[in-house]
């Protein structure tokens, strides 16, 4: 009898736990805003990326950044969000692909910032879906919609072998909206890393899934369909 009870009481806890994940709210447009964060360059130059992770203590905040790999590839000279002195603690890139992440360590709990972590999509949308893509072209802010149009293989990349595999998108993004998001259902389908300056103004992103390389952790449970 005890026993029958205590199972009754399991299942009832397990219930309730799941009827509150059910109602977590989906992430909003400001969500995806306050995650997304602009890269300054020490010796010139600017990019993009997007917090995927954050972890707090009581006296700091360390953020899990991603954005594109030729902007990672500076080193230690990402200024984030214009904050003298505030450069990544560690990077590290994708061997082939054109994705990578950076640390940062702020000086307060993580509740002291604005920054949000984004979830992952694991999922590639159907062609014509709507994305949404964010950035700092120009070191101005910038939120656009876009139209998915397929995969797309590019085979000399930056003069190297190894091709890269991308993700085609109808937009327009000027100069700094490199390793900038685009998002899928508001969930981080990748990352920008190069555009057409000329009719049809495709840009390409890396796909998330790549992420699985560099974070696992992120991936733990997760199936990318």
């Amino acid at each position: 009898m005890v026993m029958h009870t205590f199972l009754e009481t399991v299942y009832a806890s397990l219930l309730y736990l799941l009827s509150l994940v059910s109602y977590l709210p989906e992430p909003t447009t400001l969500d995806l805003v306050n995650a997304t964060v602009h890269l300054s360059i020490v010796n010139g130059g600017q990019g993009s990326g997007i917090v995927v992770s954050t972890e707090s203590t009581p006296t700091s905040c360390e953020l899990t950044i991603v954005t594109a790999k030729h902007v990672i590839e500076v080193g230690k000279e990402l200024v984030l969000d214009n904050t003298p002195n505030l450069v990544p603690n560690h990077v590290q890139a994708h061997q082939s692909q054109d994705i990578g992440y950076a640390l940062y360590t702020l000086p307060h709990p993580c509740t002291t910032y604005r920054y949000k972590a984004v979830e992952l999509s694991k999922e590639v949308p159907p062609l014509l879906a709507q994305l949404i893509h964010m950035g700092y072209p120009s070191n101005q802010w910038m939120v656009g919609y876009s139209t998915y149009i397929g995969t797309y293989t590019y085979s000399e990349p930056y003069r190297e072998s190894i091709p890269l595999y991308t993700l085609a998108i109808t937009s327009i993004a000027g100069m700094g909206s490199s390793g900038g998001p685009v998002f899928y259902k508001n969930k981080l389908l990748g990352v920008l890393i190069m555009g057409e300056n000329s009719a049809p103004f495709r840009n390409y992103i890396t796909p998330v899934s790549y992420l699985q390389d560099l974070l696992p952790e992120l991936f733990i449970n997760a199936e990318i369909i």
